[in-house]
Parts: structure tokens; sequence; C-alpha cells
């Protein structure tokens, strides 16, 4: 009787050892998550100056002034529609709505024409750097093919581009995807600084 005991004490102990390790396995190969973390479509990290021919000192310099912040990048023209109005003002306020945190968000036009914008405009998006690419030097095709005027980006502090959201995204869900970011990447700097 004592033995048929010890044996049943042994198999509990292996059964708790072993549960958890056949469960991840389980999960890991015949589970898929319903609901996804981020709002916006992962697009594999490319550095942002490969999207650029050769001639791009022009974003060097920008990557250089805007070392270690998170950008949020839009491409249009300088006349700039109303739709191009519109992203400029979601860039402005997604920025304004981490609080303490947007000192560490960037955001960029990239004209990727000759025309200029207006003085009105570019006093109501104080703040907003611009980078003049003309035509001829673009090769920014955005991903999957579609042109970069049709969506926001979202640029790493080292540089990559490794997100995108469509035009007609909703603004309050990239600002939460931001946030999150800026959270976890404040906390790897802090134990990366130990």
């Amino acid at each position: 009787m004592e033995k048929k005991k010890s044996n049943l004490t042994l198999w509990l102990i292996l059964a708790i050892c072993v549960l958890p390790f056949v469960s991840a396995v389980g999960l890991f190969f015949y589970w898929t998550p319903n609901q996804l973390v981020n709002y916006g479509d992962l697009v594999d990290p490319k550095p942002l100056p490969d999207f650029f021919n050769k001639h791009s000192d022009k974003v060097e310099e920008l990557m250089h002034a805007s070392r270690g912040k998170w950008l949020l990048l839009i491409v249009d023209s300088g006349n700039c529609n109303s739709i191009c109005q519109k992203k400029l003002y979601w860039l402005r306020q997604i920025r304004l709505a981490q609080g303490r945190e947007m000192e560490r968000v960037g955001r960029v036009w990239l004209i990727n024409d000759l025309a200029q914008p207006s003085d009105e405009l570019l006093g109501q998006f104080v703040g907003t750097e611009l980078m003049r690419l003309a035509d001829e030097d673009l090769l920014f095709t955005g991903v999957d093919n579609t042109p970069p005027e049709k969506n926001l980006f979202l640029v790493d502090p080292l540089g990559n581009l490794m997100m995108r959201y469509s035009i007609d995204s909703d603004p309050n869900k990239l600002k939460k995807d931001l946030k999150k970011l800026l959270k976890v990447s404040k906390a790897i700097k802090y134990r990366g600084d130990r």
C-alpha cells in the first residue's frame, strides 16, 4: 500500500512538471489568437534610407536629427489637399496625446514634389519636420506597392520603418499603439542602462 502511494506522488510531481511544457507546445502549434495587440500593419523593419536612392543625404540628415525618437511620417505633395491636411492634423494630435512622452515623438512630412506649402499651413503645424524630395529622387513606394500618400508610417528610434496605418485608420487606436510602444521602449532603455 505504501509503495502505491509513493508511486502516485511521483506521478503527480511528474505531471506537474510536464503539463506546462505540453500545454505550451499545444498552444504554440494549435492555437491562433483572435485579437492582435497592435492596430497598425507591421511591416518587416527596414531602415528608412533604404527606401530612397543613393542621393539620400537629406534622409541621412533627417535620421541624424531624429535619432532616438519615434517618428510619425507622411508622404504628400507640397500643395497639401484636404486629405494631406487631415494627416498633418492627426500627426500633431497623436503626438500631443502622449502627454509627458510627446518629446520622444517626432513628426515628418516628406514632400514628394516641388510645390511649396503655404505659410498659413506651415504655421498651423509648427514642429513638423519638412523634407523636400523631388519626384526623381523619391523611391519611396510604401509597402505592398501602395502609394505612400495612402498611409501614415511609424519609424522606430533606430530609424527603421516598422508600421503603417491606412489614412482611414482610427487615430485613437494609432495613439494607443504609440503609447504602448513608448512605454515598452522606455522600459527597455532603462533596463539597458543598468
